[in-house]
């Protein structure tokens, strides 16, 4: 997000009692319209009055949603047409409640599962229990959405319920076999209950989204299960983790650490992922990739134009009626890895019904941020076709790439 400050000797008056509203301008600079896009502001840049509450609202009066992150931005959703400037307001005032959209937890009883999700999709990373009893998953797993509220976390709480597995178990002792099925069913998340499932494979590959070095015979160096993590903002519209992975044996370097920052809003299509790599001593290719299954060899899409790199996965059931995943990655034009070339990386041997990644290639130098992004949706959620799905990200990435501009002016009366 791009910031144009013009504070004026009023703009600390117009909160602090004086009646006005603060008065803030959106400018869209690309001609494509920019609905619920989430917009940050320094706090610092606002001079507000400690402990007095506050409200925004839009053109018309409406009062906005809004979020004060770990790191001080205030942020909050602004539409604005193509090429044109919205007007919104801050003044002093009691904000409404406001529906978490954004939002995540830590399953210490489900092996440290990290688990996250906004309106598009819910995203699993696995944990250091995880790793300790054996488990290879490396990458990014996916529950698949189909309502726009959290659903995720209910999911867990039916697996995580005792009375459910002892209420099944009654039942095939009594010999009710129908009813236990439909129960299992409705207890498993692997099966869709009305709001969406699980049906994605990782196995031991970079899955949804990962990133990973690769050596010089294409080999990657797996990040394995994060070794610990720390939630910054869980809602309600933005959900923040900050992940450490390793240590990572990389050529000669044998202590080499990631650093991953993940940052999910409300709406986006995508995760934001910064990553940062300590005690690496030179420069490495980087490869950003997304899992290839054999029950859709040829399944993967690409823009290099805008470093865009998408695949459409049958799921672990194609039978079932599970729908499609839809996957993408793309690196902003402003970021360090600045001439990604996209490849497709065979695996030695087929895992887990995995054949290969379709990747993009970065450059890394020692001790930078690697920026780019990650996610997915559903063909039962909003997502008929592989080629929405492609406009979709196009569309995502030609906004990251030509941020809102946004400018804080002096009070004036409403």
């Amino acid at each position: 997000m791009r910031f144009i400050l013009l504070i004026s000797s009023g703009i600390a008056s117009v909160i602090a009692g004086c009646g006005n509203p603060s008065v803030i301008e959106i400018s869209n600079t690309i001609d494509e319209a920019r609905k619920n896009e989430i917009v940050e502001i320094p706090m610092a840049e606002l001079s507000l009055p400690s402990g007095r509450p506050f409200v925004i609202r839009d053109a018309s009066g409406a009062e906005m949603p809004y979020q004060i992150t770990y790191d001080s931005l205030l942020i909050f959703p602004a539409t604005v047409a193509p090429l044109a400037t919205a007007v919104y307001y801050i003044e002093e005032g009691v904000p409404a409640t406001v529906d978490t959209v954004a939002v995540g937890r830590v399953y210490p009883d489900r092996a440290d599962d990290l688990v996250w999700e906004n309106q598009w999709s819910g995203y699993r990373a696995y944990g250091p229990a995880y790793q300790a009893n054996g488990g290879m998953v490396f990458g990014y797993d996916i529950h698949t959405k189909s309502v726009d509220y959290p659903a995720v976390d209910e999911r867990y709480t039916r697996e995580r319920t005792q009375s459910n597995w002892d209420r099944l178990h009654r039942l095939r002792e009594e010999g009710r076999s129908e009813e236990a099925d439909s129960l299992q069913r409705w207890i498993s998340y692997h099966v869709d209950s009305g709001t969406g499932m699980d049906p994605y494979t990782v196995g031991p590959t970079l899955g949804a989204g990962a990133s990973a070095f690769m050596l010089a015979d294409s080999t990657l160096v797996y990040p394995r299960s994060y070794q610990s993590c720390e939630i910054l903002d869980n809602g309600p519209l933005r959900f923040t983790v900050d992940m450490i992975f390793g240590p990572l044996a990389v050529g000669g370097d044998t202590s080499v650490i990631e650093h991953r920052l993940l940052t999910l809003d409300s709406g986006a299509l995508l995760n934001r992922a910064v990553v940062r790599y300590d005690s690496l001593s030179d420069s490495r290719t980087l490869a950003t990739g997304i899992v290839v299954h054999r029950q859709n060899p040829d399944g993967s899409m690409w823009d290099s134009d805008l470093n865009i790199i998408a695949y459409a996965d049958s799921t672990d059931n194609p039978c079932a009626g599970n729908g499609v995943i839809y996957i993408g990655a793309f690196i902003p034009a402003s970021g360090d890895a600045t001439h990604p070339t996209v490849a497709f990386l065979p695996l030695p041997e087929m895992k887990a019904d995995a054949i290969g990644h379709t990747a993009l290639l970065s450059s890394y130098a020692p001790g930078s941020d690697y920026v780019y992004y990650w996610g997915s949706g559903w063909s039962k959620h909003d997502i008929p076709t592989p080629e929405y799905w492609m406009d979709l990200m196009q569309s995502f990435a030609r906004r990251i790439n030509s941020p809102l501009e946004v400018t804080v002016l002096t009070s004036s009366n409403k």
